[in-house]
């Protein structure tokens, strides 16, 4: 963890650089709710939320990453670099869903395929402050079932809540496989009829469900969890690959 001092100088430059863009990208409702704009909210409550994670963390976990405020350990985007190179390699054509405002993750990414020479990062979200990083591919719109894949090896998505189902659809339909770190949320559809199990898992049945009537036949998939780097929560992971043939 870095001192106040050292933590004020880089979010003073971050929000000088990216402020303006932070505040176009508000919603209606993040304007009625918070009652100032973005930059000025960032400026108000990083010191609360770099000291507890679990304020605010939406926000700033990636601004966080982005100045080199997180220890390795302690980043969540790093740790899902590691994961998703380990199990399939970075070298490849990769897009990412519900990738945030700053896409963190896409940047850990991108350094890494840059050092490699290889492969590429393209993001999709339509909340996207930023719309030009050197290296990647930055999409301000929703990832939709309708979205086509087109030179494309790999899909990923951290959290990326509503978007999950898309995902899942939309890599098996053109069996390309996919690595997802599912929220905590429910998005479940209310017209879905599900058996009866506990709340929290009603979301994990829901996609494992979708995923399975959609799987290529030649495709196989895994369930693990892993432990969010920030918050210490667990959260179920979901992920395909091709068979060994």
């Amino acid at each position: 963890m870095i001192d106040c001092k050292e933590l004020k100088k880089r979010i003073d430059k971050f929000v000088s650089i990216y402020g303006d863009d932070y505040d176009r990208s508000m919603t209606e409702e993040e304007k009625e709710y918070l009652e100032m704009t973005l930059s000025s909210y960032i400026l108000t409550y990083y010191k609360d939320a770099y000291y507890n994670f679990s304020n605010g963390e939406t926000v700033f976990s990636q601004i966080f990453s982005v100045i080199g405020a997180l220890p390795e350990d302690k980043n969540p985007y790093f740790q899902m670099a590691n994961k998703i190179e380990e199990e399939y390699g970075l070298d490849k054509d990769i897009v990412e869903v519900g990738g945030g405002r700053f896409p963190a993750l896409a940047l850990e990414i991108q350094k890494r395929q840059a050092k490699l020479h290889k492969g590429s990062i393209t993001v999709y979200d339509p909340s996207l402050a930023v719309l030009q990083l050197e290296g990647i591919h930055l999409v301000k719109q929703p990832f939709s079932h309708a979205t086509p894949l087109l030179k494309t090896d790999l899909v990923v998505g951290q959290k990326p809540c509503y978007a999950t189902e898309s995902i899942i659809r939309v890599a098996n339909k053109n069996s390309v496989p996919f690595y997802i770190e599912m929220c905590s949320c429910d998005h479940t559809p209310r017209t879905e009829i599900y058996p009866m199990i506990p709340f929290k898992n009603k979301w994990e049945w829901y996609i494992e469900k979708i995923t399975k009537d959609t799987l290529p036949s030649y495709f196989e998939v895994e369930k693990s969890t892993t432990i969010d780097a920030l918050s210490g929560e667990e959260l179920a992971v979901i992920k395909t690959k091709r068979r060994d043939r």
